[in-house]
């Protein structure tokens, strides 16, 4: 209502209601996510909640136990198996 949250897909602090001021600037998760859900990331942490193509972390740049590949791949099928 005043503004106090990041838009979603953005998090930061802008108010300073928790911390110290920071801006909104968008999450980070790898493009290892849905970018039309919401709830990507945390608006205040920034870190990731919807990781897919069995991707894990903070920005979706690990491999879920028991998968390996390389998360940062662009071609989804080369990511996580």
């Amino acid at each position: 209502a005043r503004c106090e949250l990041c838009a979603d897909g953005y998090f930061g602090d802008p108010f300073g209601e928790r911390g110290p001021v920071r801006p909104c600037q968008p999450c980070q998760c790898s493009n290892n996510v849905d970018p039309n859900a919401p709830g990507n990331c945390d608006r205040l942490t920034g870190r990731c909640l919807k990781c897919l193509y069995n991707t894990t972390g903070a920005h979706c740049d690990q491999c879920k136990a028991g998968y390996y590949g390389d998360p940062l791949a662009p071609n989804p099928a080369d990511k996580c198996r």
